[in-house]
């Protein structure tokens, strides 16, 4: 028996979470942002090597540029996402950083791209994809239940994981057909869909973009 009762109870927890309002909506927006961030990784350095000839110590600091986020504003963020709408937050994020990286192909197109525009993209994405991963993060058990949690964190994973394998070989794939910076164009696109299927997902099953949360803010 005690064999049997694992499985079913995997499987009751994955039906009792597709039930839960914004839990599918969630993990639709945390597939486009994953795979937003997959395209950017393989781009945004490509687009310094041979839009700009950046050097190998260039692409160093192009990439600290991205986690100096997490170092210096980690705490300050989740200060302010424990007493805002994690949701909001979110979403506010992603069409930040859509509208950030598609500054590049523009600069670009008008030859006005530059390392230092560059540098400061990926330290806004980089701000951006902090405050979106937390907020997700402290978003789910309010959406799901605390019961559920464990679940739905495995399950996020999972979507994150997978669009992790498929999203660096896509990009590849359209950097030879459309060059580095216009697959950024394919990026920010991304993390604009992230932040509209929030928008009109929690809106239309909740009445706002709020989800549903078990407890008052701590």
């Amino acid at each position: 028996m005690s064999e049997r009762q694992v499985p079913e109870t995997a499987t009751a927890s994955l039906s009792r979470l597709r039930n839960k309002p914004g839990f599918g909506v969630l993990m639709r927006s945390v597939a486009f942002g994953a795979f937003a961030t997959g395209i950017l990784n393989v781009a945004d350095d490509l687009v310094a090597i041979y839009a700009l000839n950046a050097t190998a110590t260039q692409i160093g600091l192009l990439n600290a540029a991205g986690a100096a986020a997490f170092l210096f504003l980690a705490i300050p963020a989740g200060i302010m996402l424990d007493r805002a709408d994690r949701i909001k937050a979110m979403m506010w994020a992603q069409l930040a950083a859509g509208l950030a990286i598609f500054s590049v192909p523009l600069s670009w197109s008008l030859g006005a791209l530059t390392y230092p525009q560059l540098v400061l993209v990926s330290f806004l994405v980089g701000v951006a994809g902090m405050l979106w991963g937390m907020g997700a993060g402290s978003a789910l058990p309010g959406i799901v239940g605390r019961d559920l949690a464990s679940t739905a964190f495995a399950r996020k994973e999972t979507v994150e994981t997978s669009m992790g394998i498929i999203s660096p070989g896509l990009a590849g794939v359209l950097v030879a057909v459309i060059s580095a910076p216009f697959t950024l164009i394919v990026a920010g696109a991304a993390n604009l869909l992230a932040a509209g299927t929030l928008l009109w997902g929690f809106r239309k099953k909740t009445g706002n973009t709020s989800p549903p949360a078990e407890t008052a803010a701590r």
